[in-house]
C-alpha cells in the first residue's frame, strides 16, 4: 500500500523494509533480512538522516543480519556505528546503547575473541541492572495501586532454596558435633594424660565461630614471646662481647699494674655475666609457670635441654593441632556442599524481577556463563549461569523455554567437567520444559535429546541412549532438509546405537566363561606337523 500511495523513495517506505528485515531475523532466515535491512539503510541515511534514532536501529539490525550470515567485518562495523550514534543521542547508560554494547561482544564470541567479549558483555550487564533499578524505582513510586499489592512476595525458589540450606547447615553441624565427640573421646584415652591440648569445649566455641581469629592471636602471643627471648640472648651476647674486650685490654697491659687491673676487670665481668644469665633463668622459670605449671621447660632445662627450643616445639605443635582440625572440618563442609548443587536467590542475584529489564539482564548473564565456561573457566561459568537461572525461573517459570536453555548450558557444563550424573539430571529438566514450551517437534528439544543421548552412552545406557537419538534424528529430519550433514551425522549415531543395543556376547554379559583351545602335548615334538598329514591321507584312502 505504501509503494502503490508514496512510492518507493520516502521514510515510510523504509519504516516498511526495516520491519520486514526484522521479521525475516526473527524466522532465523538472516540472507533475506541483509536485503531488506540494505535497502532500509539507504532510504533512511537518504531522507532521515545518517545520525539518527532510526538509522542506528537499521544499523543494528543489519549488524546482527551480517553476524548470523558470517560476515562478522561487515557486522562489526554497523553495530560499532550504532553504538557510536546512540551514544552521542541518548548516553552510555541507556538501554539502547547497552543492546548495541550486547550485540558486539556477539560479535566478538563468534569470531573467537572470547577475552575481547568480556569487556562489553559486562558493560551492558552494568548498565541493564543500573536501568533496571531505576525503572522499578520509578514505577513504586509513581504507583497508584494499593501499597499492599506492590510488596515483594517469597517466590517459589527463595523458598526451596532456603529449605535445602538449612537441611544442610544442620548437616553440617550434626558432622561437625560427631567429629569433635570422637577427637574428645580419643584424647581421654591417651595413655600419658598430657593434658597440653586444648579443651575440647574451647575448641569447640574456637572452630565453629572461626579458627582464623584464634590462630592468629596464637601467633601474635608467639612473635612477642620470640622477641623476648632474642633481646634476652642478644643483652647476653653482649656481655659477653663486653667481658672480651675488658679482658682483652688488660692483657695489653704490663707490669704488676696490668696484672691487677686484669683480676679486678675479669671479676667484674664474670660477675656480669653471671648475673644475666640468672635472671633471663629465672624470667624463663616464670613464663613455663604461667603457661604450663611449672613442668615443660624447667624440667627439660634441669636434664640439660634448651627451654627456648622446647617451648616453641611445643607452641607450633599446638598450632598444628588447631590447624589440622580446621582443615578437617572444612573438608567435610566442602563435602556436604558439593552434595548438592548450592543455588542461589534473588536476593543473592541483586536484581528485581518487577523491573522491565530482567529478562535482558537473565540474556547477558547466560551469553558471560557461556563465555567463561569456553574459557574453561568453569567456577564463573556455573556463577553466571546460576543466576541466569533464577531470574529465568522467577520471570517465566521451571516450565519456560528460556529456563530450559539455561537448565541445558548447566548439562553442558558438568558433562565438561566430566559429571556425567548431575549432567543427566540438568539435561532432563532441559528437556521437560523444552517439550512443555517448545513443544516435541522443536529443534531446540532435538538438541537437548541429543546431548541426553550421549551422556547416557557414556554411562553405558545404550538402549536408552538410542531411543532418544532417534527421537531427535526424526524431529531433525522433520524440520531440516534430508541432504543437511547434520543429518547425516546423526543417521550415523544413531545407527551405532542401534547395533550397540542389539549385540549379544555371553561372554562380555557375563553369562559365561570364554573356550580358550589348548595345543596338545606332541604337537611340540620334531615331525609332528609331518605324521599328521600322513595320518591324514590314511584316513582318506
Amino acid at each position: 500500500i505504501r509503494e502503490q500511495r508514496l512510492g518507493k523513495s520516502n521514510a515510510a517506505y523504509a519504516a516498511s523494509l526495516h520491519q520486514i528485515g526484522q521479521a525475516h531475523l526473527h524466522l532465523h532466515l538472516p540472507d533475506e533480512a541483509r536485503l531488506y535491512l540494505q535497502g532500509a539503510l539507504a532510504l533512511r541515511e537518504k531522507y532521515v538522516g545518517k545520525h539518527t534514532a532510526q538509522t542506528s536501529a537499521t544499523k543494528l539490525a543489519l549488524g546482527i543480519a551480517c553476524a548470523n550470515s558470517g560476515d562478522l567485518d561487515t557486522a562489526m562495523t554497523r553495530l560499532k556505528q550504532s553504538y557510536k550514534d546512540r551514544e552521542r543521542m541518548f548516553g552510555a547508560y541507556h538501554v539502547l546503547s547497552a543492546d548495541s554494547l550486547h550485540q558486539v561482544g556477539l560479535v566478538f564470541i563468534k569470531r573467537g575473541q572470547l577475552t575481547d567479549a568480556l569487556a562489553p558483555l559486562h558493560q551492558a550487564l552494568t548498565i541493564r541492572m543500573r536501568l533496571n533499578e531505576g525503572d522499578l524505582r520509578q514505577r513504586l513510586e509513581d504507583s497508584d495501586e494499593d501499597p499492599k499489592d506492590l510488596v515483594k512476595k517469597d517466590c517459589g525458589r527463595t523458598r526451596r532454596v532456603q529449605k535445602r540450606r538449612d537441611a544442610r547447615k544442620r548437616k553440617i553441624e550434626k558432622r561437625k558435633r560427631e567429629f569433635l565427640k570422637g577427637q574428645s573421646q580419643q584424647g581421654k584415652d591417651r595413655p600419658d594424660g598430657n593434658t597440653d591440648k586444648p579443651s575440647r569445649g574451647g575448641l569447640l566455641s574456637g572452630l565453629l565461630g572461626g579458627f582464623t581469629s584464634k590462630l592468629q592471636k596464637s601467633a601474635e602471643q608467639d612473635q612477642k614471646a620470640d622477641l623476648e627471648e632474642e633481646e634476652a640472648e642478644d643483652s647476653v651476647e653482649g656481655d659477653t662481647d663486653i667481658m672480651e674486650a675488658l679482658g682483652n685490654f688488660a692483657v695489653v697491659k704490663t707490669g704488676s699494674d696490668a696484672a691487677g687491673d686484669a683480676a679486678k676487670l675479669n671479676s667484674l665481668a664474670n660477675g656480669r655475666l653471671k648475673e644475666r644469665k640468672q635472671r633471663v633463668k629465672m624470667g624463663d622459670d616464670e613464663k613455663t609457670k604461667q603457661n604450663d605449671g611449672g613442668t615443660g621447660e624447667a624440667l627439660a632445662f634441669s636434664r640439660g635441654g634448651d627451654p627456648t627450643t622446647n617451648k616453641k616445639n611445643k607452641r607450633k605443635s599446638k598450632q598444628d593441632a588447631l590447624s589440622e582440625e580446621a582443615e578437617l572440618l572444612a573438608k567435610i563442609e566442602r563435602e556436604l556442599s558439593d552434595d548438592e548443587d548450592s543455588e542461589v536467590n534473588l536476593e543473592e542475584v541483586r536484581v528485581d524481577t518487577r523491573g522491565c529489564l530482567a529478562p535482558t539482564i537473565a540474556v547477558s548473564m547466560h551469553v558471560l556463563g557461556d563465555v567463561y565456561m569456553e574459557l574453561g573457566d568453569y567456577k564463573k561459568a556455573k556463577y553466571w549461569h546460576d543466576r541466569s537461572g533464577c531470574i529465568r525461573e522467577e520471570t517465566f517459570g521451571a516450565l519456560s523455554a528460556e529456563f530450559g536453555s539455561t537448565m541445558h548450558q548447566f548439562g553442558i557444563l558438568h558433562r565438561k567437567q566430566a559429571n556425567l550424573s548431575k549432567s543427566l539430571v540438568y539435561f532432563r529438566r532441559a528437556l521437560q520444559a523444552r517439550e512443555k514450551a517448545c513443544g516435541y517437534n522443536h529443534e531446540a528439544t532435538a538438541n537437548t535429546c541429543i546431548e541426553l543421548a550421549e551422556v547416557l552412552q557414556k554411562l553405558g545406557q545404550k538402549d536408552e541412549a538410542g531411543i532418544f537419538m532417534k527421537k531427535a534424528l526424526a524431529i531433525k529430519e522433520a524440520v531440516r532438509s534430508g541432504e543437511d550433514p547434520v543429518l547425516q551425522q546423526m543417521r550415523e549415531k544413531w545407527a551405532g546405537l542401534s547395533a550397540a543395543s542389539i549385540q549379544y556376547d555371553p561372554v562380555l554379559d557375563g553369562e559365561s566363561l570364554p573356550h580358550v583351545a589348548r595345543r596338545s602335548a606332541e604337537s611340540y615334538l620334531h615331525g609332528s606337523k609331518a605324521r599328521k598329514e600322513e595320518i591324514r591321507r590314511n584316513e582318506i584312502r
